[in-house]
């Protein structure tokens, strides 16, 4: 199998327009929650506690594909000489630089979105199953996405084209196996986080999804690799404990 599971921050331009001298059209400004006293807090604090949403998409900047940055990929898996194994890349990885303000203008993610395709390509052409949480509705969308905005897609050689159909198909599960759909059989509303299931099979699980946009901020890229390689290890624990099932 192949695991893949996605981290992703706001763009800065979505976040503090101040910080990026970019003038924001009505549309993309953020809808802030009040405090306790009924006063509006600042951008930055209530992006820190995860409370911005934007008005044009409705969702957190870090959870849409035209206001996020893919800044972190996990890929898991067995092999006889290793047993499991995880590979995580970060925006790091492919830029010159630690600091986030300097991998922010999109280079470093061709680099990454690049990695992620080629893997996903392998898998789904020599059917090792892709196994995800919430992947057909949220990482390779955003994968796909992201690739589509950057112009990734039309430039890859044939034999790293993928059959986006299998990868989607919500009703199968030998190309693309997404644990959420499938422990919610195959009902795209399915509930649950990744933890709560892996508390339910007996697994450890990192909730930390929340403090990714403070890793890549703070250029954490070593804590946000850690927090990569567990959530890597969560999904292949899963799908041991699955796969004689399907």
């Amino acid at each position: 199998m192949l695991t893949f599971d996605l981290e992703t921050a706001p763009q800065l331009r979505y976040v503090d327009p101040t910080d990026m001298g970019v003038e924001w059209d009505e549309k993309w400004q953020l809808e802030l929650k009040e405090n306790a006293d009924g006063l509006q807090t600042t951008v930055n604090a209530e992006i820190a506690a995860g409370n911005g949403i934007v008005k044009a998409t409705g969702t957190q900047p870090g959870l849409h594909p035209t206001t996020m940055h893919i800044v972190a990929a996990s890929f898991g898996g067995t092999t006889k000489e290793r047993g499991d194994t995880v590979d995580v890349k970060t925006l790091r990885d492919y830029g010159t630089s630690d600091n986030y303000d300097d991998l922010i203008d999109e280079r470093a993610e061709v680099g990454l979105l690049q990695t992620c395709l080629d893997r996903i390509a392998w898998a789904t052409r020599d059917k090792p199953p892709l196994v995800t949480f919430n992947g057909k509705s949220a990482d390779c969308w955003w994968l796909l996405v992201r690739a589509q905005i950057l112009q990734l897609e039309a430039k890859q050689p044939p034999r790293s084209k993928i059959n986006w159909r299998d990868v989607f198909y919500p009703y199968a599960h030998s190309t693309h196996l997404d644990l959420r759909l499938y422990f919610g059989n195959t009902d795209r509303r399915a509930r649950g986080k990744l933890g709560w299931w892996a508390d339910a099979f007996g697994v450890h699980s990192e909730e930390q999804g929340s403090e990714v946009w403070t890793m890549v901020r703070e250029s954490k890229w070593d804590l946000l690799k850690s927090y990569g390689t567990q959530e890597g290890h969560t999904l292949i624990q899963l799908y041991n404990r699955v796969k004689e099932w399907l």
